[in-house]
C-alpha cells in the first residue's frame, strides 16, 4: 500500500523497521490526534487562543511525525498566529482546511494500519510453518 496523503517513511526512520512499533505509534497518534482535534474546534469556537494554540501544536507535531507536511505547515500557522498578538481573524479558515483534510488523512492511516496487521500476521503465519 502506498499512501496519499502521509508518508509512512517519517515514522520509519524514526523508530526502524518494526512493524508491531509502527503499528502502535500510528495508533497512538490516532487517538491523540482525535482528542485534540476536538478540543481545536472546541477552543476555537470559545476563542480560547491559547488553548487552540496548544492544540494546534500537539497535532503538528502529530502530522509531522506522519510526513503529512502541509498539514503540519498549516496547524504552524495555527500556532503561531494563535500565539502572536493581533489579528486572530485567519484561524477560523485554517481551521476550517484542517477539519476538510483531517478525516481523509485519518481514513488513510486507518487503512494502513490494517494493512500494517496483514503483513505481520502473514509474518507470523510463515513463521509457524
Amino acid at each position: 500500500m502506498e499512501p496519499k496523503y502521509f508518508d509512512p517513511d517519517a515514522l520509519y526512520n524514526l523508530l526502524g523497521d518494526d512493524k508491531n512499533t509502527i503499528i502502535k505509534m500510528l495508533e497512538n497518534i490516532l487517538k491523540g490526534a482525535a482528542r485534540k482535534f476536538e478540543a481545536l474546534n472546541s477552543n476555537l469556537k470559545l476563542q480560547d487562543w491559547e488553548l487552540v494554540k496548544g492544540d494546534a501544536h500537539f497535532l503538528k507535531s502529530n502530522f509531522r511525525y506522519l510526513g503529512a507536511n502541509e498539514m503540519s505547515s498549516l496547524l504552524k500557522k495555527v500556532e503561531i498566529t494563535a500565539m502572536e498578538e493581533g489579528d486572530k481573524s485567519p484561524i477560523p479558515a485554517m481551521v476550517e482546511e484542517f477539519n476538510q483534510n483531517y478525516p481523509i488523512i485519518i481514513k488513510e492511516v486507518e487503512e494502513y494500519i490494517f494493512y500494517l496487521r496483514k503483513i505481520v500476521q502473514e509474518a507470523e503465519l510463515q513463521v509457524t510453518k
